[in-house]
């Protein structure tokens, strides 16, 4: 059995460009199989919200049309919408606009499958602890990896905000994404899938703490989170906030 809760919050900002689904489909094995699907717009190159409406769209489309596991299906998502995000932006002649990251978690059975590109992340918990979560392709997160920075200092870094991969762009680099190794779930792992928004305001401690006290009930789990990322972010110019938690029983 898996629980699923999901929210997504405007912050400071005059519109929401990010997006979040969960999507569920029968199996011809008869088993359920869920996409949770979260994006973020880049809202400096214009029409963010049309591009991760679209992403998530065309995620939850190839999800409940096409057959095959995680590895064979999310590699088809992210170059689908890539290639959609294209053709619209060739139509309204609007090249330099409509880019977004997405992160997406496929769940068969009691296997997950983590697929991403740009600074939102997924983040896994086992035994109330945090596992592992996805590598950002932003510029402090490079800076991390050449040990320039300290991984605590992604959050407030002035160039957190720089993308260095995302869907929209024509260079096959800058469209990169990433498919993770399928993680075997145990009874109790824990997925949180947000924003550059959420996770910018909860450090991963919190995210163990509230889970602690939430006790298995992912509801409150993620409303706890909201409530921290909520009130650190007030009066900071909020960005937009969404997320999508699940637990594994």
């Amino acid at each position: 059995m898996i629980q699923f809760a999901m929210i997504s919050g405007i912050g400071d900002r005059l519109i929401n460009e990010d997006d979040c689904q969960i999507y569920l489909k029968e199996t011809e094995e008869g088993q359920a199989a869920y996409l949770l699907a979260v994006a973020d717009g880049l809202g400096g190159h214009g029409r963010g919200d049309e591009a991760s409406k679209l992403a998530v769209e065309m995620a939850g489309s190839i999800f409940r049309q096409e057959k095959g596991s995680g590895e064979e299906l999310l590699p088809l998502i992210f170059e689908s919408a890539n290639r959609a995000l294209f053709q619209r932006q060739k139509e309204e002649r609007c090249q330099e606009a409509m880019k977004t990251t997405l992160n997406l978690v496929m769940i068969e059975e009691d296997r997950a499958t983590i697929a991403h590109i740009g600074d939102s992340r997924t983040y896994v918990f086992r035994e109330g602890r945090f596992l592992r979560r996805t590598r950002d392709h932003s510029v402090p997160q490079a800076l991390v990896a050449s040990g320039e920075l300290r991984e605590r200092k992604i959050r407030h870094h002035p160039d957190r905000n720089r993308v260095l991969r995302v869907l929209g762009v024509k260079d096959p680099r800058g469209s990169r994404y990433e498919v993770e190794e399928t993680l075997q779930l145990q009874s109790g792992d824990a997925l949180l899938v947000c924003t550059d928004g959420f996770w910018e305001w909860i450090l991963e401690r919190q995210m163990e703490k509230t889970l602690k006290k939430s006790r298995g009930d992912v509801r409150e789990w993620l409303e706890r989170m909201n409530r921290l990322v909520q009130k650190k972010g007030s009066g900071h110019h909020m960005d937009n906030h969404s997320a999508i938690a699940a637990i594994y029983q």
